[in-house]
């Protein structure tokens, strides 16, 4: 750049520039979530704002300690298919003030009209540039504006050489039409093509798909094309009339994305119907179901099935077992009408992802069920925090007053490590998908009340770690929300270590349940085992 020689005072002011720049501010933090079947609660706006069934991977909900606990949810019953809300999952932008700024910054491009440097001919061009640089609305703090801009060692060099602020604005305004590309996908207009596109916005239609599945917040398609078929979400803004199920239709694509592992198209415009389908045709039998139709490969697929078995029920969220491929995650969203025990035929529902687990969805809850035999189903069993400390003499799995989520863990008494009196509990799994043992006792709470949950672990395997969450359920013990889920994990030592999490009860609240969720980590070889006592569950003063 040229060297400018300037007047004393004119040179002053802008070498006291940078002091402004460094006092700007901004920033933002997120957060995460989960729920016992941490596969939460639809209810919080999102079908997935599950409870604690659905898998959470320290790897990020779900496996392989793969991060964010999805914040998934908790068997309504205290059970992300959880995954961490103690983290929001919303991310919270930072400085408003500053955001408001930039807005301003951004959208008033000051006049840029060089006759105003020509109009005073007396003034060199380059100082009256100098002076013009800063182009800032009378009254406007300098630094705000300063604050408007990214703080890169190359725009500070712009103020100090008084180039002119209307250049960087623009910037701005280039970066802001990046979000409007639109990406690529594959071609062949199908849930193959799709599936190739990047997430964000998209310009693609699916032409001649079967639709298979309506919920009050979604509806899933199928073609064949893989064997899998693909979710619409729309958390009840639907841009269009719903489809019908049996429906052949093309519908246009805007948005594509997922939520907690769920591949799904986020906005659509247009949808028509060309034809008729056969969507009980292309419905996975559960009745005759391997495990490894139960995943990624038939995400999004019907699924329907007879004679199976509810071998727990936590609220809405519990585990099904199936005669060929075992236990396997079961959400019911709108009802929490069946007991371990009960028998059902299963008329209609999704195979979708939370975190790192799949469950059977019923998101029309009791309309999707057919036949309910709860002949079988065994008393309601009663719990208390008598056993909390894991004193009582019992080599049950889990232990009394106790509840497992997740098919890969084993947690039994043991007198070979304690905190305090003779026992405590050692949870060993073999799985990279979330696992939850949860306290059986709901905690009377009421909306607001701070709820303080706290346990004592003793982490000495780094191929493990875990965390204390929380799910809340109304009076009737569904789950209102997504479980919340404490930011701080378990850190591998050879000492006892207090794990400690509050949070205000939200809205609607008449119990909760505290659990811990565990996840694999970085020394990952197949199992993992920590040891838990001396569990607590208050409310705040």
């Amino acid at each position: 750049m040229k060297a400018t020689h300037l007047p004393w005072a004119v040179a002053a002011a802008i070498l006291a520039l940078p002091a402004c720049l460094a006092s700007g501010g901004g920033g933002g933090g997120g957060g995460g979530g989960g729920a016992p079947v941490d596969a939460g609660a639809d209810t919080a706006g999102r079908a997935g704002a599950e409870t604690t069934a659905a898998g959470d991977s320290g790897n990020a909900a779900s496996g392989g300690d793969s991060g964010a606990e999805t914040a998934q949810p908790v068997p309504d019953a205290g059970s992300d298919g959880p995954a961490d809300v103690a983290t929001s999952e919303v991310a919270q932008h930072g400085d408003a003030v500053i955001g408001a700024d930039a807005g301003v910054a951004v959208d008033a491009d000051p006049p840029q009209d060089v006759a105003v440097v020509d109009a005073t001919p007396d003034v060199p061009p380059q100082i009256a540039d100098t002076v013009v640089a800063p182009d800032l609305p009378a009254g406007t703090d300098a630094a705000a504006e300063v604050k408007d801009t990214d703080t890169s060692t190359s725009e500070v060099a712009d103020v100090k050489d008084a180039t002119d602020s209307a250049e960087v604005k623009d910037t701005a305004e280039v970066k802001d039409t990046a979000v409007d590309v639109v990406n690529t996908c594959g071609p062949g207009n199908d849930i193959k093509g799709l599936l190739a596109c990047t997430e964000g916005p998209i310009d693609y239609t699916l032409q001649g798909v079967t639709v298979t599945y309506v919920g009050p917040k979604q509806f899933a398609v199928y073609d064949g094309s893989v064997t899998r078929g693909m979710l619409f979400y729309f958390d009840l803004q639907w841009p269009f009339p719903k489809p019908k199920v049996g429906d052949l239709v093309q519908v246009h694509c805007s948005q594509y994305g997922q939520f907690q592992g769920q591949q799904e198209v986020l906005a659509a415009d247009s949808l028509a119907t060309v034809g008729v389908g056969d969507p009980i045709a292309t419905a996975i039998d559960l009745g005759s179901a391997a495990k490894a139709q139960l995943g990624e490969t038939s995400e999004s697929r019907l699924l329907a099935g007879k004679g199976l078995v509810v071998k727990q029920m936590l609220g809405n969220d519990g585990v099904l077992t199936l005669p060929s491929a075992g236990d396997t995650v079961l959400r019911v969203d709108g009802t929490n009408t069946l007991c371990p025990g009960a028998v059902i035929d299963l008329k209609a529902a999704l195979l979708t992802q939370y975190g790192t687990e799949h469950r059977v969805h019923l998101m029309n809850g009791a309309a999707d069920l057919g036949t309910v035999d709860t002949s079988k189903c065994s008393a309601p069993q009663t719990y208390d925090q008598s056993n909390w400390g894991f004193e009582e003499v019992d080599e049950s799995d889990p232990p009394p007053d106790f509840l497992k989520v997740g098919g890969a863990l084993k947690a039994v008494r043991t007198t070979a490590q304690f905190k305090t009196g003779k026992a405590a509990a050692a949870l060993t799994w073999t799985s990279t998908e979330n696992q939850d043992l949860m306290a059986g006792y709901l905690l009377p709470v009421l909306p607001g009340q701070k709820v303080s949950a706290a346990l004592w672990m003793l982490d000495n395997d780094p191929a493990g770690r875990g965390r204390v969450s929380l799910s809340f359920y109304k009076a009737d013990k569904t789950s209102i929300v997504s479980s919340q889920f404490s930011t701080a994990y378990s850190v591998d030592s050879p000492t006892w270590v207090q794990l400690a999490f509050s949070y205000a009860a939200p809205p609607e609240t008449a119990f909760v349940r505290m659990f811990v969720r565990l996840y694999d980590h970085t020394a990952w070889a197949g199992t993992a085992t920590v040891y838990v006592d001396d569990w607590n569950l208050v409310i705040a003063p």
